[in-house]
């Protein structure tokens, strides 16, 4: 029996394109200014309803969109036009070109950082090579598609890639494996209510189920999945699980129920034109008519088989047919051709291996450059990370010292202003001592007038008080309006013997008015004058 099955992978949008059919006329009404995101969303979506039945249609529009989304320099619908594009491409089983187009559209996703797209992007991409039978890079993407859904909560694409995931295990005969990540899918389609994923997933766990010879649970999921495929009116569902029933009649020997149900599989798979499906219908049949003996009618079906095999690049299909059609030869007795298609057989055999090798290979290499690249960034990030605190340290020194300055700067401010503050209130007491002075001078006069004779208060003057009242009076008045109205005390070359020249007297007499009136010596008079006017 051949390496490939017939499974049903789930995506995310199931029916999102046929259920557009209705709505193009609506959808082409809609289409008004070609400059704005609006009528690019509305041409994606005329091309996705076109896509199942008027592909070049589909293919207009999605091209149309991808234009207009260069032209505004709008990242996000570029990428969306590449996926309609490549999604078009897949639905025509181009897959080198649906590669090409979808790869691009990840990228500018992935530089966008848009998960949500990235997700649907990676799942069609997996299920690409899936079908090309490159089993390793499907597994990749499907394990990507699930962790990144598993991080946004996307339900649904948790569920389409455990249970694509699932169908790899399947592939590779892990099948406890493979039976985990089905029921997990189902639990969460059920959790969801999503009927198409129930059914898909009964039809693949049907699959397990045959693979391990468990016959009756197999008959049960299939027929289970069949009644929910026909119910939802799912043509390519109903498809495959008919041709899994027919592949299990064949199983248990029962050739006509599996001829019944294979070619009712066949008129579905050529009415939607599923090569894939046709590679698997025909490969069945060619088995079913081997069994019946009729070689001519199997070898024919096998042809077909590699035919269709051939349009989608599924390996398997096409070297099981080389294989049973060199035995139905060898059967027939003729060894020539038996021989020539054993050739084929082994040679894609050896070319799958190699294959596989290289890409081994190629996967370590990657591996191990992966890895390099990986410690070269710890190691950059270790680095970085030491500037980087290094940095803080700095910034904060910096910032410790700068604060203090300008707290040494405010106070600094704060003393000066309380120092300003202060030279006023002492020259307010100033002019009050020189009030309270001539006060004092004027009694002095009196009692001087009254008293010349006092022999004991004169002996006890000293002798500045040699100075008449008069003097005194004079001398203190013309020395507040030198520095008041003449601010002499600007000049940097005062002295006392400049403003004893000034006001006609002696430095004696002016330093004595000072130290009398002020209490101060003359610099420190010029000092708290100077700053009072400042």
């Amino acid at each position: 029996m051949k390496k490939a099955t017939v499974i049903l992978f789930t995506v995310i949008y199931t029916f999102s394109y046929s259920q557009e059919n209705n709505n193009i006329d609506s959808l082409k009404q809609s289409l008004i200014n070609k400059n704005d995101t609006a009528y690019i969303n509305t041409l994606i979506k005329i091309a996705e309803a076109y896509t199942s039945f008027q592909n070049d249609s589909a293919k207009k529009y999605s091209q149309s969109a991808l234009k207009y989304s260069k032209k505004i320099k709008n990242n996000f619908f570029t990428a969306k036009s590449l996926y309609s594009l490549g999604y078009i491409y897949y639905f025509k089983e181009n897959f080198s070109e649906a590669i090409t187009l979808l790869d691009s559209s990840l990228n500018i996703f992935e530089e966008i950082n848009d998960t949500l797209e990235i997700v649907k992007t990676t799942e069609k991409l997996g299920m690409i090579y899936f079908k090309q039978s490159n089993y390793p890079k499907a597994h990749e993407c499907f394990t990507k598609e699930l962790m990144l859904a598993e991080k946004i909560g996307y339900v649904e694409a948790q569920a389409t890639s455990a249970n694509n995931i699932a169908i790899i295990y399947s592939n590779e005969k892990e099948y406890e494996n493979a039976l985990e990540y089905y029921q997990n899918a189902l639990h969460l389609y059920e959790k969801t209510g999503n009927k198409t994923g129930i059914a898909i997933l009964q039809n693949n766990i049907g699959d397990i189920y045959k693979k391990q010879k468990k016959f009756e649970d197999a008959f049960n999921h299939y027929f289970k999945s069949l009644n929910n495929f026909e119910e939802l009116k799912y043509e390519s569902g109903t498809a495959y699980c008919k041709s899994n029933i027919g592949e299990t009649y064949l199983l248990t020997g029962n050739t006509k129920e599996a001829s019944l149900y294979l070619f009712a599989a066949e008129k579905i798979f050529i009415k939607s034109g599923d090569n894939f499906g046709l590679a698997e219908v025909y490969n069945n049949l060619g088995e079913i008519f081997e069994k019946m003996s009729d070689y001519d009618k199997s070898i024919i079906y096998f042809f077909k088989s590699i035919k269709h095999a051939k349009k989608v690049g599924s390996l398997d299909h096409i070297q099981d047919d080389f294989l049973k059609i060199s035995e139905l030869y060898e059967k027939r007795g003729i060894h020539k051709n038996a021989l020539l298609y054993y050739k084929k057989y082994t040679e894609l055999k050896d070319s799958i291996y190699n294959t596989e090798n290289t890409r081994m290979i190629n996967q370590l290499k990657i591996n191990y450059e992966t890895e390099k690249k990986d410690k070269k960034i710890r190691l950059n990030k270790v680095r970085i990370s030491k500037q980087r605190n290094l940095l803080y340290i700095l910034s904060g020194g910096f910032f410790i010292i700068f604060l203090f300055l300008i707290i040494i700067f405010i106070q600094k401010q704060k003393q000066n202003q309380a120092y300003k503050v202060l030279v006023h209130k002492n020259l307010a007491l100033m002019e009050t001592e020189q009030k309270l002075t001539d006060t004092m001078f004027e009694h002095e006069a009196i009692i001087d007038n009254i008293s010349k004779t006092n022999e004991t208060e004169q002996k006890l003057k000293s002798e500045s008080s040699l100075i008449t009242i008069e003097q005194r009076h004079t001398l203190s008045t013309g020395l507040l309006k030198l520095m008041e109205e003449d601010k002499i005390f600007l000049n940097n070359d005062i002295t006392v013997n400049k403003i004893a020249e000034k006001l006609s007297t002696n430095k004696l007499y002016i330093s004595n008015i000072i130290n009398l009136t002020y209490k101060q010596n003359f610099n420190t008079f010029i000092n708290v004058v100077s700053m009072s006017f400042s």
